[in-house]
């Protein structure tokens, strides 16, 4: 597993004014292989994921305690984790071959499936003395041929991912959380696969 961070320098004061660095950090992992993937004709549209309120921010989260929770102003993630769950969705299902052709939100153009999904969780917990990382999410599948919205639900589906760090530091965190992040990816692409399969009968 590989991590990207990029320090930034904030303040330009000399002296006691000393500049504070902060690290940028990004998911990095091999896009998952499932074995029997059958390619279709069909276009899918990967929507960009929402976030929860408490964890729709760059900065690091971390869990301590019940009810405690601290984020981390010098060590966050380089983009919204919703745009990073989704860019590597993209990604991955395009890799794995499954539908003909993946796009973004950007795309206007109408495919027949649409997936959405929503970050319920993206954090550090800290409990007992063992650290993990926890990613939770909730994603829909639409068949957007359908013409009412309970008929357009193919697949529905909540997910909850926990990964071990293998040291307490951010560059821990994010190693395991690229881990949660890849298993995820390679448990929807296998439930992708037998909704989709079902589908073209």
């Amino acid at each position: 597993v590989f991590l990207l961070f990029i320090p930034l320098v904030s303040g330009c004061g000399l002296g006691k004014n000393r500049p504070t660095i902060m690290k940028q950090y990004l998911l990095e992992y091999p896009s998952p292989v499932v074995e029997g993937l059958k390619q279709g004709d069909e276009l899918i549209t990967v929507k960009h994921f929402f976030v929860d309120k408490a964890f729709s921010t760059k900065e690091m989260i971390y869990r301590q305690d019940p009810f405690s929770y601290q984020s981390d102003p010098y060590n966050q993630w380089m983009v919204n984790p919703g745009q990073m769950v989704s860019g590597y969705l993209i990604r991955d299902l395009g890799k794995a071959g499954l539908f003909r052709a993946v796009f973004s939100s950007d795309n206007i153009e109408p495919t027949r499936y649409i997936l959405q999904g929503r970050v319920d969780e993206f954090l550090e917990l800290n409990q007992d003395g063992v650290s993990k990382a926890a990613l939770s999410l909730s994603v829909i599948l639409l068949d957007s041929t359908k013409k009412s919205i309970p008929a357009s639900v193919v697949f529905q589906h909540d997910y909850q991912i926990v990964e071990p760090l293998r040291e307490r530091t951010p560059s821990g965190f994010a190693q395991a959380m690229s881990k949660a992040m890849e298993n995820f990816s390679k448990l929807l692409l296998t439930d992708l696969s037998k909704v989709i399969s079902e589908s073209r009968r």
